[in-house]
């Protein structure tokens, strides 16, 4: 099949770092006279041409490109070539005929407006279109693309290899682009393709489908804006993430079309080629599905091996099928084909084919059904029409689904609840469970709006065998989660009446353990504390009642971090997250283990962890309900560590695929995108960001995370009086919630000291004494309130607090030092130069001008680090007060011997030289004309071979080893 234009046709483009990352190495090797050869292969529409169309020009590199053309069934003879030299002579109109060599092809070339040109003899003519291209990057590099080679002839085929075998010191690339499968059919071809990858001095790589983050972004480019999960997951299914299928399904679902004609049109016209026997295989193959195993698919047609073996051929030739190891069988090459394909079937062609499918697939009494062939079952008795049938098959899926596949078990149960009536589906008790059951799976599947109409319904058929307790603890947790704050609280009242008034019942102690969360959302920790206990007593051990034991334990755990026992709140939450039972439960858990370990400061665990539980939940079909809470989490654990340009990416992804789903995940990403905005040096778009974080209800545990973010923004931006607003009210909100008492008491004595400065300044009247002894009656008040002696972050914030009043008592550079090394074991990066400002100022006031040079260049790596200009300008005030120059370290140079012993490669050696210098990613990237991405991806290999974690440690990496 073939396809228009790719990933970024409309002038957008997604993903590919890797790959961009490898054409940017080569075009910077070869504008150091290292020339290379690079072969991308990928199925049509995977954006090939405009992968190697964005990685010149971010290079800034001269592209030329040459098309292979197929005409009906025959090959168009050097017709990259031709395109070649007509992209030549634009460029230089004399080029051609003042190469020795070339002359002759003048007149094969037509003048504009001219009809098509004479044929012409090749013979002599590569040696002098080396020539030619090696004069044309003379002056810079030059990417040269061969595109389409699995329709090149031997002549085109001959002409690139010789240019390839050819290069020696040209500034040139020589790209050949080529569909994958197209070439494995070719013997010649594949052969070719790989003795060229055997050069030394070629790469070559695949492109695959775009993942769903890199989908979600180009469906909002498209769309002008945030899609929903629904149309994400729709687009990504149906055109698995190849570029061109994305941006085609995305038009046709603006225009309120399910299939693009251009694809459909492509697919039939393949179709149509096929023989009858053929045909039918495939329309077989369309009903069972997307895969098929051969026995099933033998089974169902019911031909003789050998004929059907040839049907199967025929169609694994056409691209139509393709073999499927995985399964034992076959796959269609696209889904959409398996669209097409299912579309075209007659309604009575459907209707039998499924009939026989579901006949098949009926469990035999020896051999129950699986969740895969139960749910496959479901859907073929469904489509044939058998209602009762399918009813039965649709409770037995969800029943074998639920645990492994949520969302699938929902779309089960939603269309069993439609068959209801008319399969006479059995008693309201019958149906209060089967109601329960959904709202369970929607509250992670699709959202908790849809598990509250559940639960409702569910209320009008009976009460649980659960219990009421439980029931109404389930809706209370899902209003609570919609936002409808009020409304639950009222639920949560109802259970605590019924815990003590009803009889034990299957759900209590889950119902506690939900009171437990409840009182922990509303802040009150001694009874989240309460419940907690009071759920455990009921089930001391796991296996008495899992996910009512996961609850208890990981609701303590986040309550025993509120109160700074950060080592009792890890053991409960990692306890928690290893009994979860179910996917749900595990994200849950995980959430949970997230906050404490974000609070803990243990920032590198906090991202791993945030990251693995949105990969499961996603997974699981729970990304609606807490992709944006994951992402948050681990956005948050990267700006602290400085890696402030993944964290931006992941909020621009979560952005995309949409942040609403639930409410408190998208406040923690607001407010998190708000610092780190406020700290890049962007007060307007921090403050936009805040105000949306606090356009909706906020419940009482998560409210503090917008009055530290407020404080945090405005402490950033210089805004003393916003801030100690902001921080006053967070203090005086949490003297139940020792943790946060810590964070408010840091960013209040902070905002005020400041205040109190720019009083003395102005010589406005204020009692320094007093304030000072205001502020340090604070400190003491929050590390009283902690558990035992402050350890970790709260300590560091403690001693961060304490020696902001030295500002105002006089100068205590050790104590700053101290503070900074603080900062520094817990890997905050913007903290740490922070208190390396301070700690030049100190050391600046006590007359120590060497270790003031020293504090204040280390706060400036860390400013280029981050590319924080509000940093960089605290820095910078320093140096011109104190007469010091932060001046960046002289270029590095990293010989060959030492890179090889570090395992780098020439270009990693030279990134580290840079690195070593103090440049940024964005300054890497100007220097060796790659993206600040490309860079960004460089450090982190650099980092990760010399087995360190800063910029900062693989600088004095490089120092140690005589290379600075």
């Amino acid at each position: 099949m073939t396809s228009g234009p790719s990933s970024g046709a409309t002038g957008g483009f997604v993903g590919r770092s890797a790959e961009l990352s490898v054409l940017a190495d080569a075009i910077a090797g070869a504008r150091a006279g290292a020339p290379s050869v690079v072969l991308i292969a990928g199925e049509a529409g995977m954006g090939k041409s405009t992968l190697v169309s964005v990685a010149a020009g971010a290079a800034h590199a001269r592209l030329v490109v040459g098309r292979c053309v197929r005409l009906g069934s025959d090959v168009v003879p050097l017709s990259p070539l031709l395109d070649l030299l007509r992209q030549l002579r634009r460029v230089s109109p004399g080029s051609i005929a003042e190469t020795e060599g070339l002359g002759r092809f003048a007149p094969w070339l037509p003048e504009p407006g001219d009809g098509a040109a004479p044929g012409a003899t090749v013979d002599g003519v590569f040696a002098p279109v080396l020539d030619l291209l090696g004069r044309l990057a003379s002056e810079d590099v030059a990417v040269v693309a061969f595109e389409d080679l699995h329709w090149a002839d031997g002549t085109t085929w001959d002409l690139f290899e010789l240019l390839a075998r050819n290069l020696v010191d040209e500034r040139l690339v020589l790209i050949g682009t080529y569909r994958s499968d197209e070439v494995a059919r070719d013997p010649t071809a594949r052969r070719r393709v790989a003795e060229l990858g055997r050069l030394g001095w070629s790469r070559r790589f695949e492109l695959t489908g775009l993942g769903r983050d890199d989908v979600a972004l180009r469906v909002a480019q498209l769309s002008g804006g945030a899609a929903d999960a629904a149309v994400i997951d729709d687009v990504l299914a149906r055109g698995e993430g190849n570029p061109f299928f994305t941006e085609e399904l995305v038009g046709a679902l603006l225009g309120g079309e399910a299939m693009p004609d251009v694809l459909s049109d492509l697919i039939t016209a393949d179709l149509d080629a096929l023989d009858p026997s053929t045909r039918s295989v495939v329309d077989v193959a369309a009903a069972i599905g997307r895969e098929v195993s051969h026995d099933l698919l033998a089974e169902v047609v019911g031909a003789d091996e050998l004929t059907l073996e040839a049907s199967l051929r025929a169609a694994i030739d056409a691209q139509v099928l393709a073999v499927d190891r995985d399964v034992d069988g076959y796959r269609f090459r696209h889904a959409l084909i398996a669209e097409v394909v299912y579309d075209g079937l007659l309604p009575s062609q459907r209707r039998r084919l499924h009939r026989r499918i579901a006949d098949v697939l009926l469990p035999t009494p020896e051999a129950g059904p699986t969740a895969d062939r139960a749910a496959q079952l479901a859907v073929h008795l469904d489509r044939a029409g058998d209602v009762r049938g399918a009813f039965a098959a649709l409770l037995a899926a969800a029943d074998a689904s639920q645990s492994v596949a949520p969302a699938v078990a929902l779309r089960q149960l939603e269309r069993a609840f439609e068959l209801w009536d008319d399969a006479d589906g059995g008693s309201g008790q019958e149906r209060c469970e089967r109601l329960w059951q959904a709202a369970e799976l929607a509250t992670g599947a699709v959202g908790n709006a849809r598990a509250v109409v559940l639960a409702r319904e569910a209320f009008r058929w009976g009460v649980p065998a659960r219990g009421a307790a439980w029931a109404h603890e389930r809706l209370g947790r899902y209003l609570w989660a919609s936002g409808e704050i009020d409304a639950s609280r009222d639920e949560f009242a109802t259970v605590a009446a019924l815990v003590a008034t009803e009889p034990p019942a299957e759900g209590t102690a889950s119902a506690i353990a939900g009171l437990a969360q409840a009182s922990l959302m509303s802040g009150d920790l001694a009874g989240a504390e309460h419940w907690c206990r009071a759920a455990l007593d009921r089930v001391p051990n796991a296996a008495d009642d899992p996910a009512a034991w996961v609850m208890a334990m990981r609701v303590l755990g986040a309550a025993r971090a509120d109160v700074a026992d950060v080592a009792s709140a890890r053991r409960h939450a990692r306890a928690a997250l290893a009994a979860a039972p179910t996917p749900y439960a595990r994200a849950m858990a995980a959430a949970y283990l997230g906050i404490v370990l974000l609070k803990a400061g243990d920032y590198q665990e906090a991202v791993a962890v945030a990251i693995d539980g949105g990969g499961d939940a996603r997974l699981a079909g729970l990304d609606r309900s807490f992709g944006a809470y994951f992402d948050s989490e681990a956005v948050d654990g990267l700006m602290r560590m400085g890696r402030w340009d993944d964290a931006t990416v992941m909020i621009e992804r979560r952005e995309a695929a949409g942040i609403d789903g639930f409410h408190p995940g998208r406040t923690r990403m607001l407010v998190t995108a708000a610092v780190l905005a406020a700290r890049r040096g962007e007060p307007e778009r921090a403050v936009t960001l805040l105000d949306r974080a606090g356009d909706g209800p906020i419940d009482a545990f998560h409210r503090p995370l917008l009055d530290a973010g407020a404080a945090e923004v405005h402490l950033a931006s210089g805004d003393w009086g916003l801030a100690s607003a902001a921080a006053e009210a967070g203090w005086h909100a949490s003297t139940e919630r020792p943790w946060w008492g810590v964070r408010f008491a840091t960013v209040s004595v902070s905002a005020a000291v400041e205040v109190a400065l720019d009083a003395v300044a102005s010589r406005a009247a204020v009692d320094v004494p007093a304030e000072v002894a205001r502020l340090e009656e604070r400190i003491r008040a929050a590390a009283s309130r902690t558990h035992g002696e402050p350890t970790g972050l709260v300590a560091v914030e403690l001693r961060h607090a304490t020696a902001m009043l030295s500002l105002l008592a006089g100068p205590e550079p050790t104590v700053w030092a101290d503070v900074a090394d603080g900062w520094d074991g817990l890997r905050d990066r913007w903290m740490a130069g922070e208190a390396r400002v301070r700690e030049a100022e100190a050391w600046f006031a006590t007359g120590e001008a060497a270790r003031t040079a020293a504090a204040l260049r280390a706060a400036h790596v860390i400013a280029l680090e981050l590319s924080s200009t509000v940093l960089l300008s605290r820095v910078e005030a320093v140096s011109r007060r104190t007469r010091i120059s932060v001046s960046s370290a002289e270029l590095v140079t990293v010989d060959e011997r030492t890179a090889d012993r570090l395992g780098l490669t020439p270009r990693e050696a030279e990134v580290l030289g840079l690195v070593a210098a103090g440049r940024t990613n964005r300054q890497i990237g100007a220097a060796l004309y790659v993206s600040e991405k490309t860079a960004s991806v460089h450090v982190s290999n650099i980092l990760r071979k010399l087995g360190v974690t800063t910029r900062v440690e693989a600088a004095a990496v490089a120092q140690r080893l005589g290379l600075g």
